[in-house]
């Protein structure tokens, strides 16, 4: 029995981002000033599902970093003085 092969056509916006792409979009969101600029932009985008996704990822790590160095700095200030 012969087998057909379907070649099905996504929409630009649901394209997967090759693991090169990942670690392009790493080192470009390393970046000091341009790589958070252009991560919110690219969290913000439509353009891509999976570049959005990973933005809003590397978003909320940075969030939750910040968060978690306060509150060891607020514990580590608060028993120096003690």
């Amino acid at each position: 029995m012969d087998q057909e092969c379907y070649k099905y056509s996504i929409h630009e916006k649901f394209h997967p981002i090759s693991a090169w792409g990942y670690i392009g979009y790493q080192i470009l969101f390393s970046l000091p000033i341009l790589g958070l600029i252009l991560m919110i932009f690219f969290a913000c985008s439509n353009e891509n599902i999976n570049r959005r996704n990973y933005a809003r990822a590397n978003l909320i790590l940075i969030v939750i970093s910040a968060i978690f160095t306060v509150v060891a700095f607020i514990f580590l200030v608060g028993s120096a003085i003690v």
